[in-house]
């Protein structure tokens, strides 16, 4: 099992050093990326969907090649589109969260934008929550 640490570190590390494995890269079975909330662009979505393919591939070996259970990956326009249960737990100035134990991983479009974020780390490092969860 990978540590934290490790699982922390790689997070880090993956979005400037990891290996793009291109447009070409598919999402595991059961795992779905969806709009959740507000005007989320068809083409933003691609993005998120290709970003996510990409880095569970790349994160997999790390994780001893786990088996990837089924999780949702919903994407939200803005803070300001999130309901009102989901907005509570999208700290000040971050642009993502997990529901642990519920296969859920929440990204807001809007604060990534904002915050300047690259959405290439801010999903490693989500997707670094959720696969220490399955673990």
């Amino acid at each position: 099992m990978i540590s934290f640490l490790r699982a922390a570190l790689l997070s880090v590390l993956l979005p400037a050093w990891g290996p793009a494995q291109g447009p070409g890269a598919a999402l595991p079975e059961g795992v779905e990326v969806a709009t959740a909330s507000g005007e989320v662009r068809p083409a933003v979505l691609e993005t998120v969907r290709g970003i996510v393919a990409e880095r569970l591939a790349e994160l997999r070996p790390v994780f001893d090649d786990l088996e990837v259970r089924p999780f949702q990956v919903r994407v939200h326009a803005s803070r300001a589109s999130l309901p009102d249960d989901l907005a509570r737990l999208l700290h000040e100035d971050t642009a993502g969260f997990v529901l642990l134990g519920q296969r859920e991983v929440h990204f807001v479009w809007g604060e990534m934008q904002r915050l300047g974020a690259m959405p290439r780390g801010v999903v490693a490092h989500e997707l670094v929550h959720e696969l220490l969860d399955q673990g």
